[in-house]
């Protein structure tokens, strides 16, 4: 079987999967079906080494081995995850993900070091770019959501990621707090720095109100002092920003 013919496989049983559910009574049902291109390749990554969000998944009804699981990495497929489940204890399975582990070298990780806890972590998710964005920050120990704004139209994520910091930065100015910020994206710290929004996204109708937040954004920058370290969030060896959206 061809990768093309694998892949329309797959968007047959999503469609056949919205079918059913529609048949059933549900609605605001939300899957894409349109619009998705042939992946240019299947790897067999196994368990180990797939990545740790599952965001959905799907379990052949004529044979409960066989599982389609979708996760920030891509499509996943198994039919021996279910079989491992089965002979062993369900509970082990069920609500339970593989902790992240990094690629780096101890000397690597040693160099790094640990988060610092005493933080606020942001992060930003877009559906397109442009499309519907929407940003938050959350304690990074807790993971506890301090700010959430969002979605707006007609957005990007590094909007999103700059608007995040400055609304961290105001809300520790305002609790008078020593945190610390978190972001994974230089852009934004780059933006922050400069006190500007470089964006070379044009403003339209629909975004017009998204605009109006950036411009406060940057007016609070250039009129506030503020003593807040932003610092780098370093993915490869910590995994996933605290504030992610799991969406990638």
């Amino acid at each position: 079987m061809s990768q093309r013919d694998i892949f329309r496989r797959y968007l047959d049983i999503l469609n056949e999967s919205v079918t059913y559910l529609e048949n059933r009574g549900y609605e605001n049902i939300k899957a894409e079906t349109e619009g998705y291109e042939t992946p240019k390749s299947f790897s067999k990554v196994g368990e180990v080494f797939k990545h740790v969000d599952n965001h959905c998944m799907w379990i052949d009804p004529a044979n409960n081995k066989h599982w389609l699981v979708g996760c920030d990495g891509g499509m996943y497929e198994t039919f021996d995850a279910a079989k491992k489940a089965l002979n062993g204890n369900y509970k082990d399975y069920i609500g339970k993900s593989k902790s992240f582990k990094s690629e780096l070298s101890p000397e690597q990780l040693k160099k790094i070091g640990q988060p610092n806890y005493n933080s606020i972590s942001v992060d930003a998710a877009s559906s397109g770019n442009p499309g519907k964005m929407e940003y938050r920050g959350v304690d990074t120990r807790t993971k506890k959501q301090f700010f959430i704004q969002g979605p707006f139209e007609e957005g990007t994520n590094n909007i999103g990621e700059f608007l995040a910091i400055v609304h961290g930065l105001a809300l520790l100015k305002k609790n008078n707090s020593d945190k610390i910020i978190y972001t994974d994206s230089k852009t934004a710290i780059s933006w922050v720095k400069k006190k500007t929004c470089n964006t070379k996204l044009e403003q339209n109708d629909k975004n017009k109100s998204l605009f109006e937040l950036v411009e406060r954004a940057v007016h609070w920058l250039k009129i506030n002092d503020f003593k807040t370290v932003i610092v780098k969030w370093e993915t490869k060896a910590w995994g996933e920003i605290p504030a992610d959206f799991g969406r990638k």
